[in-house]
């Protein structure tokens, strides 16, 4: 059986070898606000796509957390958005300080974020990175 991660385009490092042969075709001067729109539609369908239990009001929804050049292994037990608005905003500053060519980063390290894309949840039994994946993919190809 098929990793359900080869869906659209195989992982995460595979659809970011689409998209980095994808930006070389990128004008210089619309760099960064390709990489702030693009950035932007990940958020947003990460922390929409990801499930809100009643019994902890969007602990994972909330924890989706972007920084810039390294990865965060931070989270925050204590945080709760189940709207996702927060989430996003606090994100989107963070995406708008992004320096062109940099990377940005955006992740989810409550304990269970891996158990909640491999179905756990019948709210998104087929995960939310995958999907985005597949759906933000389209536009590369």
């Amino acid at each position: 059986m098929a990793d359900k991660n080869e869906i659209f385009y195989g992982t995460p490092a595979a659809f970011n070898a689409v998209l980095s042969a994808w930006a070389v075709t990128v004008p210089e001067e619309q760099v960064e606000t390709v990489m702030s729109v693009l950035a932007m539609q990940f958020l947003e369908r990460l922390t929409m796509k990801t499930p809100v239990a009643a019994k902890d009001g969007g602990r994972a929804r909330g924890n989706w957390t972007v920084t810039l050049g390294r990865p965060s292994s931070d989270y925050d037990d204590a945080i709760r958005d189940g709207t996702g608005g927060a989430t996003i905003a606090k994100g989107q500053t963070t995406i708008d300080d992004a320096p062109p060519y940099g990377w940005i980063w955006i992740l989810n390290n409550v304990p269970y974020i891996e158990r909640l894309e491999n179905g756990w949840s019948q709210q998104a039994p087929t995960g939310m990175l995958d999907n985005t994946l597949n759906e933000l993919g389209v536009q590369f190809t």
